[in-house]
């Protein structure tokens, strides 16, 4: 009565009901429309919108509706003036009831509101939307979710006698579930053992009548006790599913009681089940059916028959679209309407052709009064608003055939606008007609051409925000319309229609994310003068770029080139731009630069700022992989200035990911954290599986960084869902490998012990996909081979560890000239090295420090509070005590782990190549400089430089470095340009700086520059409780050195060790072991073989200097003698193995008068 009383208000034209799905807008609207015929006397016309998305879909369903034939390009004007002339025939006023509009809310203003001011309030408008439209003189109508109980009285109503459940009763919520249980099953009653459950059911439905409608149909064959299991059941599973789970509960859809009566036992489980299921993708609604009666056909064709009935919809998920979505059908009241039609209260009538063409309207049928009262619920049924389209089958084909074309014909100039320009606006459009292309694509009796064009446009959309699974099918069904197989091995597109090579490459762009090499056999199939070409082998360049085959992939490029298409500014830019990704993968960064700026001076920022941007994101990509983080920074922000100038929220999305990688990678977590939060608010609002997964394990890197590995790993296994949904193999990987990184760099032992399992099994499906997609080939593996070593380390598998050592090796040996690698390849590439000769630590794992001595103990505390510092640091302590590894524990356990780790010995090089060591130098700076070299300083930013020996340094050297280490900045030796680095220095030296500084051979402001912690190292003799653990701890190190022969102290040797005052330290202790070892015949470790115990029987206490320093002569020299002996006179892989810098090895070789000539086998005469 209230909305009649508006509508019959000529100042009020337009009333919105609004409210959630399932509350009953459509079923009001029809209900008023009956109520309010006598004050329209040009008619009352239903409209469902169900399909509209844009402005030509909202006109041709008015006009279908109309039955005006609309002709030019403005057709809302057309019917403006229909809509005028039917008023002004009547001499009365006109009501147009619009259902479902928030599918198309964004176009109100150009249509409804442009068809009130031509029909100056002679045409009133009625709409259903779950948001009002936003225009002058709108009423809004809202409706409310029915009168639920308390939560916690339902909780409580068992516990009550008959009163409390007749309480219960009189919510409006519980009623209408009980009415309707009974119209399903006349043996239903409320009761005291099911009240409770009825009461929660409606409290679980948030309300909505047509969702408690179906739930109370159930009752034929569930109690309310199992029916609220299954729900129950069915919301657990959303929320894996999803994040928006409240909204989805707030628009669940139902379906009325006799509607449930007209299905067959498969369609009801399956109805029954989907009710629950508000939206997802089509083949996500299906998978949702968990449970079948024996003999059902496939779920899907179920899932498809009930959407030919109107029971199901596609439809997007807000009113601007978002990926589309498969739901609940909000008027599932059709196909009952169809069905028992005689004698509903209101029906579509046809009223015949009148003067202005008008065929049909929403009326009351006066014949059928009499006989409505008769019926169990007289309230209305929805309309069908093609009913006077029903005539014969062959009309009917037509239309829908000239339907069809004129979608295809009209989405052809978006596609146009997508391949020229990258349109975001035509991209948009495309996604949202996608349930239309799926339509017209499946469609058994479409024209071929037509049909492969809308499965080509469906492609595209499902590619870019999935799910991508369905293009597979898609495609080839719409091949097979023209006889092609994709499997047919003598497949040929020569003479083919162009729409078919498309196709192609739309299988191709689905395939390449399941594996890198299935492009391999599509991209010839693709005639060479087709528009297709280049862009189906650019598609294959990517990926020869991601298998690391770069020499085909700049090949490739340059047959590309060398196309007539290629001209195109477009395609110029495209290609420098994969000039640039080939010259990233070698680590030539001035080449990848170089091509860069190509591209920039390509294009007019002002006539493509979205083109414009997108090179100055791949500009910030190219920084950020060089360490230069504050210029990427600056790049990618520029970057994000322009793309906000267009619509183009995909891209601001990934430039927004771009900076939150590159403030991970510069340590900046706060700011990293903001980048990822305001990407995942541009996710929610316009859908995108992968830039949803890429937020999230961005948020778990960070979460990994500070410490909290529980909520990381939380992060990541959300991307890994997202993902899956995606189809994108190689994205999945790279979850399961993060996993396992995260674990690894994990700061604290015994969690990381806890979720070595985890580790392992997401390690082992890294595995699996990198081999089948083809990354197993590129550098990229050699980052996932890195850590399932030192995963594998950790869990003791050491021959597995080894095995995957030498896979690392061989590969490798395919990358290249080692100087082109990227710093992580190197060390990746290095340490696996090490760890096949045996040098590698046996714990790869933060804090190796051994011993529990109270020397130790206040070592582990001090590292612990340093390493959460940025600050630089001085470490202190006699040769041999473990300077580096203190050094290389801070940086492990600091921001900076992921970073790299360089050492450099400044005592060990002359003052010319420390220089150009440290900072690196140009082409032709002196004789020999070759080629741009760079040094150890840019190598270590964004990580830790350790400075051995630093009291070494010659003093003209120590100005330099004290400027690089105020500025951070550098310039390379023959240089002009400054580079900036990030990086944390620790020094170290056996020197007492404070006297070199009062002496003058020690500059004082450096050294109060790196003077900011200074950390001291404990000498052995003061370790004495440490010795033998450590010695135990070698001897288990080294036994990988001698084919893992098992090897024991004998009793009294170990007690000699504990005693020995070992004046070398740890260093002289370590190769006094690896000695014994190659001396001892048996695997047990004598005195005998420790020629230090051998030659010092003394007690522990106060020994002579002299005294001291021979010993430490004479066991420096048995020290060089062993290494040369277990290594036959290689003096390089002594040295190795000693820990020694070559330099340093030859000088005390030549101190100790020793040849290592001398120690290589003889040759037989």
């Amino acid at each position: 009565l209230e909305l009649a009383r508006l509508l019959g208000m000529k100042d009020r034209p337009l009333v919105t009901i609004t409210g959630t799905g399932g509350i009953g807008k459509t079923r009001l609207s029809v209900q008023t429309g009956h109520d309010v015929l006598p004050l329209f006397s040009g008619g009352v016309w239903f409209v469902d919108l169900t399909q509209a998305k844009t402005v030509e879909g909202v006109c041709h369903d008015l006009s279908t509706a109309l039955n005006v034939q609309l002709t030019g390009d403005d057709m809302v004007s057309q019917l403006g003036r229909a809509l005028s002339g039917r008023a002004e025939n009547a001499k009365g006023r006109v009501l147009v009831i619009l259902d479902n509009f928030e599918q198309c809310v964004h176009t109100a203003k150009d249509t409804v509101g442009k068809w009130l001011e031509m029909t100056g309030g002679q045409v009133s408008f009625l709409v259903t939307s779950r948001i009002p439209l936003g225009l002058t003189h709108e009423r809004e109508y809202p409706l409310s979710p029915l009168a639920l109980p308390p939560r916690k009285a339902t909780a409580q109503v068992s516990k009550t006698d008959r009163r409390g459940v007749a309480a219960l009763e009189q919510y409006a919520a519980v009623k209408l579930f009980i009415e309707r249980a009974k119209a399903a099953n006349s043996a239903f009653e409320a009761t005291d053992d099911n009240i409770d459950a009825i009461g929660q059911i409606c409290v679980r439905l948030d309300g909505i009548p047509l969702a408690i409608e179906l739930a109370a149909a159930r009752s034929k064959v569930l109690s309310p006790a199992k029916t609220l299991e299954r729900l129950k059941q069915r919301f657990e599973l959303l929320k894996t599913r999803s994040s928006d789970v409240v909204d989805r509960q707030a628009t669940l859809r139902g379906a009325i009681d006799w509607s449930w009566e007209l299905l067959d036992e498969f369609e009801r489980a399956t109805l029954a089940q989907l009710s629950v299921f508000v939206s997802g993708t089509f083949l996500e609604g299906a998978e949702a059916v968990v449970e079948l009666p024996p003999g059902a056909p496939d779920v899907i064709d179920v899932v498809e028959s009930l959407q030919e009935k109107s029971l199901l919809r596609a439809t997007p998920v807000e009113q601007l679209g978002g990926e589309l979505r498969f739901s609940m059908y909000e008027s599932i009241r059709e196909y009952a309407a169809e069905k028992m039609n005689q004698g509903s209260g209101v029906r579509v009538q046809g009223s015949g052709k009148e003067d202005d063409g008008a065929t049909s309207s929403v009326a009351a049928d006066k014949s059928q009064d009499q006989s409505a009262s008769s019926l169990p619920d007289p309230r209305p049924l929805t309309p069908d608003p093609s009913h006077q389209l029903r005539t014969l089958d062959s009309e009917l084909r037509t239309l829908q055939q000239r339907w069809q074309t004129w979608v295809v014909d009209y989405a052809t100039s978006w596609w146009g606008a997508i391949k020229d320009e990258d349109s975001v606006e035509a991209t948009w459009r495309m996604a949202l007609e996608l349930d239309e292309f799926l339509a017209i694509a499946n469609d058994d009796q479409a024209v071929p051409e037509i049909a492969g064009w809308a499965a080509v446009f469906a492609a595209y959309s499902l590619n870019r925000r999935g799910p991508p699974g369905m293009v597979e099918k898609l495609v080839c069904s719409s091949l097979s319309r023209f006889g092609l197989d994709l499997d047919d091995p003598g497949l040929s597109l020569e003479g083919k229609p162009e729409v078919t090579h498309w196709l192609v490459m739309a299988y191709a762009t689905h395939s390449v994310k399941v594996s890198l090499t299935s492009i391999d056999r599509l991209a010839p199939l693709i005639p060479e003068r087709s528009p297709v070409w280049i862009a189906m082998n650019d598609g294959l360049c990517y990926s020869l770029i991601q298998r690391g085959a770069l020499d085909d992939a700049r090949q490739l490029l340059a047959t590309i080139e060398c196309h007539p298409d290629a001209s195109k500014t477009k395609w110029r830019i495209t290609g420098r731009l994969r000039l640039a990704h080939v010259a990233l993968q070698h680590f030539n960064i001035d080449e990848a630069l170089r091509k860069v700026n190509e591209a920039l001076e390509l294009v007019e920022p002002q006539t493509a700022p979205t083109l414009h941007a997108r090179v100055l994101s791949f500009l910030g990509g190219i920084l950020t992989t060089s360490r230069l983080y504050t210029k990427a920074k600056d790049a990618l922000q520029q970057s994000l200035a322009f793309i906000k100038q267009t619509d183009d929220v995909p891209h601001q999305i990934t430039i927004l990911l771009n900076l939150g990688h590159a403030d991970i990678l510069s340590g900046d977590l706060a700011h990293a954290r903001s980048w990822y939060t305001q990407a995942l608010e541009l996710v929610k609002s316009i859908g995108g599986l992968r830039a949803q997964g890429e937020c999230q394990s961005g948020l778990g890197r960070i979460e990994a960084q500070e410490g909290r590995i529980a909520e990381a790993i939380a992060h990541h296994e959300a991307a890994l869902r997202v993902y899956r949904q995606t189809g994108d193999k190689v994205l999945e990987a790279q979850v399961h490998w993060g996993i396992a990184y995260e674990i690894l760099q994990h700061s604290h032992a015994a969690a990381r012990a806890a979720l070595l399992p985890v580790a392992l099994d997401h390690l082992a499906q890294a595995s699996s996909i990198l081999k089948e997609t083809g990354v197993a080939q590129s550098p990229r593996y050699a980052g996932y081979l890195d850590t399932a070593i030192k995963i594998q380390m950790l869990a003791g598998n050491h021959e597995t560890a080894k095995g995957l050592a030498r896979e690392m090796v061989a590969l490798a040996d395919g990358f290249g000239d080692e100087a082109r690698w990227a710093p992580d390849t190197r060390e990746n590439v290095e340490y696996a090295r090490s760890m096949l000769e045996g040098k590698a630590p046996a714990d790869p794992s933060p804090s190796t420090f051994i011993g529990s001595s109270p020397a130790m103990k206040s070592l582990r505390s001090t590292v612990d509070k340093v390493a959460a510092s940025n600050v630089d640091v001085l470490i202190l302590g006699e040769t041999g005590t473990g300077k580096e590894l203190v050094a290389q524990a801070i940086h492990r356990q600091s921001k900076r782990a992921r970073k790299p780790f360089v050492a450099v010995n400044c005592g060990a090089l002359t003052e010319t190549l420390l220089e150009s060591e440290l900072f690196g130098h140009e082409k032709g700076a002196f004789t020999g400089a070759d080629t741009r070299k760079i040094g150890l300083m840019e190598t270590a930013s964004g990580g830790t430089l350790f400075l051995d020996e630093i009291g070494e340094m010659p003093l003209s050297m120590q100005v330099k470095l004290l400027r690089a280490l105020q500025e951070r900045k550098i310039r390379r030796v023959g240089g002009t340009s400054e580079v900036e680095i990030d990086i944390r220095v620790i020094a170290a030296t056996v020197r007492d700086l404070d006297e070199a500084v009062k002496s003058g051979s020690f500059r004082g402001d450096l050294y109060y520059r790196i003077n900011v912690m200074r950390i001291e190292t404990s000498p052995l003799r003061e370790r004495g409780k440490d010795i033998a653990v450590l010695a135990e701890h070698f001897l288990a190190s080294f036994s990988a050195e001698f084919g893992g022969k098992v090897f024991q102290f004998a009793p009294d040797t170990l007690e000699a060790i504990a005693r020995h005052n070992w004046p070398g330290n740890v260093r002289e202790l370590m190769n006094a072991i690896r000695s014994a070892m190659a001396m001892s015949e048996d695997g047990t470790l004598r005195q005998k073989h420790f020629r230090a115990l051998a030659a010092n029987q003394a007690q522990p206490g106060t020994v002579d200097p002299s005294e001291l320093e021979r010993k430490h002569e004479s066991d420096e020299r048995n020290m060089l003698v062993s290494l040369l002996t277990a290594h036959q006179g290689n003096a390089t892989d002594a040295a190795k193995a000693g820990g020694f810098a070559q330099r340093t090895f030859y000088r005390m070789l030549k101190q100790h008068r020793l040849k290592a000539s001398d120690f290589k086998p003889r040759r037989n005469p």
